[in-house]
């Protein structure tokens, strides 16, 4: 689980003195501890989706004036996410997802995004699925 991965690496990083690493860590910690109480999910915990997402929005923080504190921070924390997928990837599901939903067009988008969003979990960011997705059904018609 990526959270018993955090704690250890934690721990390694309060042993080397890696001050930058530890506080992320911590920070990482609670927001996925105020995430799980959110969900009410706090004796389960989170899954690894879960946590993947709160992942994410620790990196994507917007405060431009911790702006070299935040870039370290995001070195840290991309280590847990898992391995993006390429584009040629991601047109292959989404061009299979296309022939089973039997989509036409763009008007049927969002079924081809459903399918795909829930083969990809959190290996693609949703923005560039979508824009795939709209090139992939507007070269149907070209």
């Amino acid at each position: 689980m990526l959270t018993e991965k955090i704690t250890q690496d934690l721990k390694e990083a309060m042993r080397a003195g890696d001050h930058i690493a530890r506080d992320t860590l911590r920070m990482l910690q609670s927001m996925v501890m105020n995430e799980s109480i959110a969900l009410k999910k706090k004796d389960a915990g989170l899954t690894d989706e879960e946590e993947v997402v709160v992942l994410r929005r620790a990196i994507i923080g917007n405060r431009p004036e911790l702006e070299q504190k935040e870039e370290e921070e995001s070195a840290v924390l991309e280590r847990y996410l898992p391995a993006q997928m390429n584009d040629e990837d991601i047109r292959a599901i989404v061009r299979r997802a296309i022939d089973e939903s039997g989509a036409l067009s763009t008007e049927d988008m969002g079924k081809v995004i459903g399918r795909v969003m829930g083969e990809v979990k959190g290996m693609a960011d949703g923005a560039h699925v979508r824009m795939i997705v709209e090139q992939e059904l507007a070269g149907l018609h070209s």
